[in-house]
């Protein structure tokens, strides 16, 4: 159990690095997938031991094909979301700098609430798993 929960842990660890020294694109998105799906879960979970099945799921996720669905639905209609409104015409500019904007405020968030899992939740779930 310690084992998986170290896993878990990993995933996490891994996304907070990733934002913090260059990574391929392609590693970045991985990161950001797993970690999107993370938070989805961790904002329904309560007990330390269901955000520890939450994480432990996020990881075994990775290797099935639900994650491939998981790319297509919801990144790529993202990603083609964003490049729309990137090739919105200077005139509409001010629009577009607000919802690059709000883009950027929601990643922060979830980065600071990734922290904050990180640094405090993943050590609950361990004592509490552990006893």
């Amino acid at each position: 159990m310690a084992q998986d929960f170290d896993k878990a842990r990993g995933v996490i660890a891994k996304f907070l690095q990733s934002i913090q020294s260059p990574a391929t694109s392609i590693q970045l998105a991985q990161s950001t997938l797993e970690m999107a799906t993370a938070v989805i879960r961790l904002r329904r979970d309560n007990t330390p031991l269901e955000i520890f099945q939450s994480l432990k799921n996020v990881y075994a996720l990775l290797n099935t094909e639900r994650f491939l669905d998981f790319v297509i639905s919801n990144a790529v209609l993202r990603v083609l979301h964003i490049m729309r409104i990137l090739k919105l015409p200077e005139t509409h500019k001010k629009g577009k700098q607000k919802i690059i904007n709000s883009v950027l405020s929601e990643i922060d968030e979830v980065s600071q609430e990734l922290q904050y899992c990180y640094e405090n939740i993943s050590d609950q779930a361990k004592d509490y798993i552990t006893q």
